[in-house]
């Protein structure tokens, strides 16, 4: 790659901003007092997309009033580590084992329904909506040469817990251009994996196996951390199983039965995960949100918030996780950007609050709220 003369480099940069004063600095780097106006954050974006395959990296700081751009190299890459795609192989491996489960009760339930096929369901829905969330992210989050972010899997111990994964954390290797860069990369994930969840959901209801309480208390009592229905669904399967039902799609069910699906409990756990991705906590997607909406002051108080609210909740996955972001939260890191001035757009802070009734929407109603419902019925 052939570096720009600071001819050039001067030439690129003031036919992107309007330039108060200019300094070289060494190695063929520049440092730019501009004028920002409401222009100036296409500018950026724009000049971003110019400097960076050619090896430079803008930076944009200072205010509104006193802003200054740095023109400087870009980084070296470092040799990767090999940790990420350890986790990755062991949530991998954890789904495997979820799956194995799901084979011993259809092999013991329903033998008629090919055991092996319905443990293959869960494995292939399961890693379709972790991978497909994992790969928007990385093509969100590579633009312009911009190395992608590195995911680190949070994986279930099978047997011990009832989810293959408990979320997934992010990590950038390079700031993201700015705010809504940063807000794009942490929503496009969790919304592919809803939407394949919802479509997933939906025909797990619709080719359920109807099998009797008995039944199934008896493999809980076995298998107490397998899958198989929710006591309390959330509000997006209530409102898929009504939609089914209205339309009178769907197999009946009696008095003292239910219905299973391997296809249902892995779009069941996909929705879980991905209400742990979307809570406003550092370093997980929901973080990224706030982060680029509240800031660093405002994310660090919602980490907090989003560990409180999980210790509430009455379930034990809740509580690991809670402990996880506690971690986390404890090793603070920085959510910044290159262009430092700009602030979220309109847009995003309102798709926020829709990420965040998304996510409520998602996990399964706590039992203790439950309770309540039932009594006030």
């Amino acid at each position: 790659m052939s570096l720009l003369t600071t001819f050039d480099l001067d030439t690129i940069v003031r036919g992107a901003f309007s330039v108060k004063d200019s300094f070289v600095l060494p190695d063929g780097e520049a440092e730019y007092k501009v004028v920002y106006d409401e222009k100036a954050k296409g500018a950026f974006e724009r000049l971003y997309d110019t400097l960076r395959p050619k090896g430079y990296v803008p930076h944009l700081t200072g205010s509104r009033d006193d802003c200054v751009l740095l023109v400087r190299k870009a980084p070296t890459e470092k040799g990767s580590s090999r940790f990420p795609v350890i986790l990755g192989l062991l949530t991998l491996a954890a789904v495997v084992a979820h799956g194995w489960l799901q084979y011993i009760v259809y092999q013991q339930l329903l033998p008629e329904r090919l055991p092996v096929l319905m443990g293959v369901a869960y494995v292939v829905v399961l890693i379709l909506v972790i991978g497909l969330h994992e790969v928007v992210h990385r093509r969100s989050g590579s633009r312009g040469g911009t190395r992608a972010p590195i995911p680190y899997f949070l994986p279930g111990i099978p047997v011990f817990t009832p989810l293959p994964s408990f979320g997934t954390v992010l990590v950038h290797r390079e700031p993201p251009v700015n705010r809504d860069a940063l807000f794009r990369t942490g929503l496009l994930g969790p919304i592919v994996a809803i939407v394949l969840c919802i479509l997933f959901y939906a025909i797990g209801v619709l080719t359920a196996a109807t099998v009797s309480m008995e039944q199934v208390q008896s493999v809980r009592a076995a298998l107490p951390n397998i899958q198989l229905t929710t006591p309390n669904p959330s509000i997006i399967e209530s409102l898929i199983v009504s939609f089914i039902s209205l339309i009178g799609g769907g197999p009946q069910t009696t008095s003292g039965s239910q219905l299973i699906s391997p296809i249902a409990a892995a779009a069941d756990t996909g929705l879980i995960l991905t209400f742990f991705n979307l809570l406003p906590a550092t370093q997980l997607d929901g973080g990224q949100l706030c982060g680029s909406i509240l800031g660093y002051r405002g994310l660090r108080i919602t980490t907090y918030l989003s560990i409180v609210a999980l210790l509430v909740l009455d379930t034990p996955n809740y509580w690991i996780t809670a402990v996880i972001v506690l971690v986390i939260a404890g090793r603070p890191t920085s959510l910044s950007t290159l262009d430092e001035v700009s602030e979220a757009s309109r847009a995003k802070k309102i798709l926020f609050l829709v990420a965040l009734l998304l996510a409520l929407a998602s996990v399964p109603i706590p039992q203790n709220i439950a309770n309540l419902r039932l009594v006030a019925g």
